[in-house]
């Protein structure tokens, strides 16, 4: 009869009372376990977030390494990369900017050109440069390309009107700097005008000077307006006005490009598949146009970055399995010890899915601040990876396009500070002194006698 008021009593005893005791109880094999949870969730929670972080690197990564699709009018072609095209263009899918070009001739009196093969003629041609009209300069073949850099300033952007950019060897020789005006005028002898729109004038104010950085071979024969260093970047804008003096009876759409339309990519791994749909696009006919694909860096980094997602993956695949089989064993060993507790408690009357219940609870108590310890524990770490991969990523973009070696006294740490002011949009010139930009972080250059504090001080940045 006690037998049976026993078992009565000991199937009384909820589940929940039953777990909670055994894990009092058991202090040894529940710290051991709780210390187990909170290294294999961290080591988890660590492994999901570098395959994250990774994902996210490699994504700017290849955004920063970029790509872009050119669209050119074919030859003996009737169709135009006018402004209804670039409209519709700019739709399109992982397209995240562009660019349309349109160079042009003025009569820039007074401007001092590089000399050219019209040097000392007194003609027209020893006076008139090539302004090339951008959407945005920035994305001009030779930004991008690193030919040029910015030096002073900022780029010409879509909104502006009769602004300018200028190289430093145009504003060295005629004393200008920012804020300065050039004076352009249309005047017999200039290329792409007809006698009814001579004498149109036009100022432009300066707002950037670039600095060039490779050299193109050039000779006797080269007109000044053929030559880099008299290339003057403008506004897509007043392109426009001068189009609508040229052809008044034209609609603002039919605006061309002459130079072509440049379509950016969020993603260049999608370049091929952003061509095809584009070729697929019913308001063109494509047969006219000239579509080519500028992915050459990406193509270079291809490989490495696949790698790097691969590896990312794999990692990420072996750090569950080994956390899920080392958990499953050591579980799987203690429960097999406590057989005989089983036992028991069947004796008892305690029926195997009580049992059951009663084991996933204690894991459970185990297992639910072991999991929010981990949390507490990892962020840290991942806060640290995610930095140092950022700063690679960032780093690995900005070399790539940053070719310079101006900061020759930084010794090991020359890359460092190159890196931060080509992310930054700053660019060494060597000069003696500090300045500050309005929208910039603030540039210092890098001389002999600070070096390793400049240096520091780029990398602390960073």
């Amino acid at each position: 009869h006690d037998n049976i008021k026993l078992r009565k009593g000991r199937q009384n005893v909820p589940t929940s009372k039953r777990a909670w005791l055994y894990v009092v109880r058991n202090k040894k094999r529940t710290t051991l376990l709780f210390l187990l949870l909170v290294v294999l969730m961290a080591i988890s929670q660590l492994g999901l977030a570098l395959h994250a972080a990774s994902g996210d690197a490699v994504k700017n990564l290849r955004s920063s390494i970029g790509g872009y699709i050119t669209i050119q009018t074919a030859v003996d072609s009737e169709q135009n990369t006018d402004e209804a095209l670039l409209q519709q263009l700019s739709t399109l899918d992982n397209i995240s900017k562009y660019n349309g070009v349109d160079p042009y001739y003025m009569y820039t009196e007074g401007l001092e050109l590089i000399p050219g093969s019209y040097r000392g003629t007194g003609m027209v041609g020893e006076f008139v440069p090539k302004f090339v009209a951008c959407t945005d300069s920035s994305l001009h073949e030779r930004f991008v390309g690193a030919s040029f850099l910015l030096a002073e300033g900022r780029h010409i952007t879509e909104d502006d009107l009769h602004k300018a950019m200028v190289s430093q060897e145009l504003a060295q020789r005629n004393e200008l700097s920012l804020g300065d005006t050039i004076h352009a005028s249309v005047v017999e002898g200039v290329a792409g005008w007809q006698p009814e729109q001579y004498g149109t004038e036009v100022d432009f104010e300066i707002v950037g000077i670039y600095q060039i950085a490779r050299n193109e071979p050039s000779d006797p024969t080269t007109p000044e307006s053929e030559l880099q260093e008299n290339m003057i970047f403008t506004d897509i804008s007043t392109a426009k006005e001068l189009y609508a003096l040229k052809f008044p009876d034209r609609p603002a759409e039919s605006f061309v490009y002459s130079l072509g339309i440049f379509l950016f990519l969020d993603d260049p791994a999608l370049m091929e598949q952003t061509a095809t749909d584009l070729q697929a696009q019913p308001y063109a006919d494509w047969d006219n146009y000239v579509i080519s694909q500028n992915d050459t860096r990406y193509q270079s980094a291809a490989a490495p970055i696949q790698k790097a997602e691969t590896l990312s993956l794999v990692l990420l695949l072996v750090i569950l399995v080994l956390s899920i089989g080392i958990l499953a064993l050591i579980l799987l060993m203690w429960t097999h010890e406590r057989m005989t507790e089983v036992g028991i408690l069947i004796s008892l009357g305690i029926s195997q899915k009580a049992i059951t219940r009663q084991i996933i609870l204690e894991n459970y108590m185990i297992g639910l601040p072991a999991f929010a310890v981990s949390l507490l524990v990892s962020p840290r770490a991942v806060r640290h990876y995610r930095e140092a991969d950022r700063r690679h990523a960032a780093g690995y973009s900005a070399g790539e396009l940053y070719q310079s070696d101006a900061c020759g006294f930084c010794t090991d740490r020359r890359r460092n500070c190159h890196l931060y002011c080509s992310t930054a949009g700053i660019n060494f010139d060597h000069a003696e002194k500090a300045e500050r930009y309005p929208d910039r972080s603030q540039f210092i250059t890098c001389k002999t006698e600070w070096r390793r504090s400049v240096c520091r001080y780029w990398r602390q940045r960073i």
